[in-house]
């Protein structure tokens, strides 16, 4: 699978040690594939938000490469417009945004 995405460091950590960090596309990419690259950071734990405007978020949460649930699958193929994370150490939650 091509690289969907790479984090920036944002900062500045805080005492916890959880940072902001940029999420750059890489390419035009689905909520679906994603999801795919985040579960492949398999030392993380966190959570997904999926969000759409005018709609219900969808909550996703994941631990070192499984998530608990799958978006609504109206969700899946819709293109990701940007993201943004927040985290430190080993988790690392994200806000998609389609």
């Amino acid at each position: 699978m091509k690289t969907v995405f790479r984090r920036s460091f944002k900062g500045p950590a805080g005492p916890d040690g959880a940072a902001s960090y940029r999420v750059i596309m890489e390419r035009r990419a689905t909520v679906a594939e994603f999801i795919a690259q985040a579960l492949e950071y398999r030392h993380e734990w966190g959570s997904i938000t999926v969000h759409m405007e005018g709609s219900k978020d969808q909550h996703i949460n994941f631990r070192y490469g499984t998530s608990d649930a799958d978006p609504d699958a109206r969700y899946m193929q819709v293109k990701v417009k940007k993201a943004r994370a927040n985290g430190g150490m080993s988790r690392m939650d994200y806000i998609v945004e389609i």
